[in-house]
């Protein structure tokens, strides 16, 4: 049986809809990891937190270097229109089924050729547990060693990454056709489980007088992953019976443009994976260079405060930014066609090039309004949030200068995204050349500020406002470059924000630093500063 699918083409509504459902998924998550956090800081020390970030910083190396190239590849994989008819109705009759059967073939090969090489990322990661997880333990500090339940902790830990690398191929079907509200339902019970299971562990532990160390957070994890499993395959097994294609790996038997190595996975695919996967393990060293260079220069009690500051403080950019970037490079890839047989339209470019303007112009106007109202709001407010068991000596300052580090995240996650989606390989490969260069600069700069100069967690902040202010000069400069490859024009002008907006940031920081409420001014201090940057915001 054909489809039936509503998946739609690519278009404003289904773009905006797509985006919508995956700032849902964030705003569900965060909000129960802030209210999760909320249990666990009434029983957790920083140092314990810091231990549990570590444990993070695993499990996100092992899942992007096994499947983030997969991911981006598969990006690029053109997705075939569903057919609303069945096969049968696709079938009967010989002078009027052959279009419609090609259709359908066409369909099946391009699903399950998606389905065959999001297997790569299960074949990459199961070894990389294995490995990281020595590597780990190796190399860890003694007071890490000390936790209690860390050993077993990390190996509940390492088991969900393989859970979770196991729903490879349900993703891929479903972020390939686009079936965002699907995904937003999965992930979203998984969150809940998670939450529910990390902080109930936690609870109980507490209540018996038990210290359980990290062990909360393994068990949370491991819940994550299963729930996330059983959901998709629930959802995406069902939906195969009507597309004609498999959640297993299958030989591709009709092809039409491709070739497929072992009649599996295509090539054109492998070699752009292969492209991509040097760039991305540069990446993931500067985006999680923070936690890298902090578990290797710092204490664990600083490891925690960054931890909290970074939980706390990029809620929006991981609510807002993160979706529109992941939405962002599927619509770059299906608008700027990079085959020769598919050239871009201007049509399509248009399209791309004011997509991408207005999301610029928007995050210049957040950036305004973080940069003038964030650093003396944000740490008020998790003072509240938190209470004074985690008001640490400079943690005021740690969230103010987090602050400065917001704007810059949601920039480079734009402009890196329409590099991904358009880029040639050639291209990917000078990219990962600056990005190594961006690294040797972070590692430097982050010694500087940890070791040297004792900044604590504040030193990585700066090291990576460094980082990310040489991507986006790159980027920016790629931009330009495709748009006049393409006989186009791209000015970053026509993204900035007006004069007027500027000039009213300025006086927003000025205002805003003289009302710093004193340690006396209790709440209303705190009514105050909001309701004067409430009034700053509107009026941006």
């Amino acid at each position: 049986m054909a489809p039936n699918g509503p998946d739609e083409p690519l278009g404003h509504e289904s773009r905006a809809g797509g985006t919508t459902y995956l700032i849902l998924i964030q705003v569900v998550s965060r909000a129960l990891t802030f209210l999760a956090n909320q249990v666990l800081l009434r029983y957790l020390s920083p140092g314990i937190l810091g231990v549990a970030t570590q444990l993070e910083l695993y499990t996100v190396t092992t899942l992007y270097f096994s499947r983030e190239s997969v991911r981006l590849a598969l990006q690029r994989q053109p997705a075939s229109p569903q057919l609303s008819s069945s096969v049968s109705g696709a079938t009967e009759g010989a002078h009027s089924k052959k279009p419609a059967k090609s259709k359908f073939y066409s369909y099946q090969e391009d699903t399950q050729a998606v389905v065959n090489f999001s297997y790569l990322a299960v074949a990459l990661g199961s070894p990389l547990i294995y490995v990281l997880g020595l590597f780990y333990i190796r190399f860890a500090q003694q007071d890490v060693l000390n936790v209690p339940f860390f050993e077993s902790s990390l190996k509940i830990t390492g088991l969900a990454c393989f859970l979770e690398l196991l729903t490879e191929p349900c993703f891929a079907v479903v972020q390939h056709r686009m079936l965002y509200k699907k995904r937003a339902l999965v992930e979203t019970a998984a969150a809940v489980m998670k939450a529910l299971t990390t902080c109930g562990t936690s609870v109980w532990a507490a209540r018996r007088g038990m210290d359980i160390g990290v062990l909360p957070f393994g068990v949370g994890q491991i819940a994550y992953a299963s729930t996330l499993l059983f959901a998709y395959l629930l959802t995406v097994v069902s939906y195969s019976k009507r597309g004609g294609f498999s959640v297993f790996p299958l030989p591709i038997l009709y092809r039409e443009k491709t070739n497929y190595f072992l009649n599996l996975f295509s090539t054109t695919l492998l070699s752009l994976s292969v492209n991509i996967y040097a760039q991305s393990v540069v990446k993931h060293i500067l985006t999680q260079g923070d936690s890298m260079a902090l578990a290797a220069f710092s204490t664990l009690e600083e490891q925690g405060l960054y931890a909290l500051a970074s939980n706390y403080g990029s809620l929006v950019a991981r609510i807002l930014f993160q979706p529109i970037e992941e939405s962002s490079r599927n619509i770059f890839g299906k608008l700027l066609a990079t085959s020769k047989t598919e050239p871009t339209t201007p049509a399509s470019l248009k399209r791309a090039k004011s997509y991408l303007c207005g999301i610029l112009h928007a995050y210049s106007i957040f950036s305004i309004m973080i940069c003038a109202l964030g650093p003396t709001i944000v740490p008020e407010l998790l003072k509240l949030v938190i209470g004074s068991r985690w008001s640490f000596p400079g943690f005021h300052g740690l969230l103010s200068n987090y602050c400065y580090y917001i704007p810059l995240l949601a920039f480079n996650g734009i402009t890196e995204a329409f590099v991904a989606s358009v880029a040639s390989h050639s291209e990917l490969r000078h990219q990962a050349g600056w990005m190594g260069a961006c690294s040797a600069g972070f590692i430097a700069a982050a010694y500087l500020f940890l070791k040297v100069g004792k900044l604590g967690a504040s030193g990585i902040i700066w090291a990576n406002l460094m980082n990310l202010t040489l991507r986006i000069v790159w980027s920016c400069w790629f931009i330009k470059k495709y748009f006049r490859d393409q006989k186009d024009h791209f000015k970053i002008t026509e993204a900035l924000p007006n004069y007027e907006s500027v000039a009213i940031g300025i006086l927003a920081y000025t205002v805003m630093w003289g009302l710093q409420p004193s340690a006396e001014s209790g709440l209303w201090g705190i009514f105050k500063i909001l309701i004067v940057g409430g009034m700053f915001a509107v009026s941006m």
